[in-house]
């Protein structure tokens, strides 16, 4: 994994988000968009991703309001 960039691969393994998942989110504004370092060759910038992240809104943990 490139330091300042996430491939469609590395999306997978942390978000659990594959690549037509990530592609609509782009297409809808719901993720940030991609970058092309070549023809063929899609990453992410680190800090859009993990800025994104950080904005999502907290999930509960199951029973926490017991």
């Amino acid at each position: 994994m490139h330091s300042s960039v996430y491939y469609y691969s590395d999306l997978e393994k942390l978000f659990g988000l594959d690549r037509r998942t990530v592609w609509r989110m782009v297409r809808r504004g719901l993720f940030p968009a991609n970058v092309n370092l070549t023809p063929g060759r899609t990453c992410f910038r680190r800090a859009d991703v993990d800025a994104w992240f950080s904005a999502l809104p907290p999930v509960p943990h199951a029973g926490a309001d017991e």
